[in-house]
């Protein structure tokens, strides 16, 4: 026996004969402040501290002897056995058992509710009782007990893990969500419900939010496995308990089922993609009588064009600008519906050559105009080479068509936020009204009067189209007589 114990009654040490098993205990008692008892393999007690004394109201001698449940409700008892017996037949003893919110009755009658951290003692095999660690956290409890009456209103499901990810609170809704009984899910791993790679992934976000100083949160959308076993999808949106010390606690979360919002999107997706179809096979099938339409007029035009007079002259060229407007437009459209279906996968490309091919392209208008272009170095970005030229060459365009009467003057910029690079092209034209920056890019819009500007009104459209594949946003800042900055977003590229 270690020179450290005492055989007398008051020991809080009590008769200890493994010392492998008071090394840890003492280890254990050195690191919390907390209530601190001892249990032999039968569940009594043969040691507790003055801060047991002082929560359960019940004098050392009251205690020493008696059976745990002398304090515990038979719930908290048949759980703690449980976890007892599940830890002692898998062989990991060693790691620390948790009963969550376990229910103490004191002296005088009241009820309390209590955190408790248990390890087990083991020696050669043989279960020799176990220690603990025990706080109270009543109060704790009364102020979650006013949160999950507000909680239980809530359609959406709410949750609650510990650090070891396992549930401690789930409202009714979360229950009706999963399938499980509130009884079945406090104590599971949250694997119970979703996938592994699913679970794996929230824990990793979790923690990487915990060591965030700013309030965050993550959003996962995945099945939940139900009971029944059927899958239901839904969307997932958590983050980290505050702690005082900065550590990691667990999580709280908000789960939505999106079965609806998911056959919307893909009644959506097949609707657009009909439409594609109808804008391919319609602009398609128009480029042949268009054709033949404006070969017919400009073969009248060599032909009998002595004969027009002067309004004859006039009305022939109305048609042969209005059929080289309805090319221009029907390319527009052909361009605008091969976006999703003919675009490149994305890899990582180097924005600084996609410009400059860009200008290349345009260089006949830059030096026609006077342009002068300036950019900043652009970075690296995950995208489709080919379609993010095409917004270049577009937003370059215009630029140079809307630059008033000087000679136009383009900056081109990048700025980075957490994983996207804001592109933005900035001129310093003729600008538009802030009302009409949305309406910008939708299809056919156009701000000035066709005499003083050419186009087609699909180009901005292309860009905003191009930008949604990228899972981007574009947008104009701008005022009448003072510019314009059209910027957009791409994901930044992975080393």
């Amino acid at each position: 026996m270690s020179d450290r114990e005492r055989s007398d009654g008051d020991s809080f040490w009590g008769d200890v004969d493994d010392g492998d098993a008071l090394e840890r205990f003492e280890a254990l008692v050195d690191a919390v402040g907390d209530g601190l008892y001892r249990l032999d393999a039968l569940g009594h007690f043969v040691g507790v501290n003055e801060t047991v004394l002082e929560t359960t109201g019940y004098e050392r001698a009251d205690l020493l002897g008696a059976h745990v449940s002398a304090v515990l409700d038979d719930e908290s008892v048949e759980r703690i056995e449980r976890d007892f017996r599940r830890r002692l037949a898998a062989g990991d003893h060693d790691d620390p058992v948790r009963a969550h919110e376990i229910t103490v009755e004191t002296a005088d009658g009241d009820v309390i509710t209590c955190d408790l951290r248990i390890t087990l003692l083991v020696s050669d095999g043989t279960f020799r009782g176990s220690v603990g660690v025990v706080r109270d956290v009543t109060d704790r409890r009364r102020e979650l007990e006013r949160y999950e009456t507000i909680v239980e209103t809530i359609r959406d499901g709410v949750y609650v893990l510990d650090e070891e990810y396992r549930f401690v609170s789930v409202n009714e809704a979360y229950t009706e969500m999963t399938g499980y009984p509130r009884s079945e899910l406090l104590g599971a791993h949250c694997s119970l419900v979703v996938d592994d790679d699913v679970s794996s992934r929230a824990a990793s976000a979790s923690r990487e939010l915990a060591c965030e100083p700013a309030d965050d949160a993550a959003t996962i959308e995945a099945d939940i496995r139900r009971a029944d076993g059927d899958r239901l999808p839904a969307e997932s949106r958590f983050t980290p308990l505050p702690s005082p010390d900065g550590s990691f606690h667990g999580t709280v979360g908000v789960v939505r089922d999106v079965t609806e919002r998911r056959e919307y999107e893909r009644k959506l997706e097949a609707s657009n993609e009909r439409l594609e179809q109808f804008a391919y096979a319609a602009s398609h099938d128009l480029q042949e009588p268009l054709r033949m339409i404006t070969s017919y007029l400009q073969l009248l035009e060599r032909r009998y064009g002595d004969a027009f007079d002067d309004d004859g002259e006039e009305f022939l060229a109305y048609a042969v600008d209005g059929a080289d407007r309805m090319r221009e437009m029907i390319d527009g459209l052909l361009a605008y519906s091969r976006v999703d279906t003919q675009g490149e996968p994305f890899e990582s490309v180097d924005l600084d050559a996609v410009l400059a091919d860009a200008c290349r392209d345009l260089q006949f208008r830059i030096d026609e105009s006077g342009a002068e272009l300036a950019a900043e170095p652009l970075p690296r970005v995950r995208c489709d080479g080919g379609q993010i030229r095409q917004v270049f060459q577009n937003l370059l365009e215009n630029a140079i068509a809307y630059s008033g009467e000087g000679s136009p003057r383009i900056d081109v910029s990048a700025d980075r936020t957490g994983s996207t690079w804001r592109i933005s092209v900035r001129d310093d034209g003729v600008g538009i009204d802030p009302a009409d920056a949305d309406r910008a890019f939708e299809m056919f819009q156009r701000f000035h009067a066709r005499e003083e500007h050419a186009g087609t009104g699909i180009g901005l459209a292309l860009c905003k189209r191009i930008v949604e594949r990228h899972g981007g946003e574009i947008r104009i800042d701008s005022e009448p007589g003072e510019g314009a900055t059209v910027s957009f977003t791409l994901p930044v590229a992975e080393p």
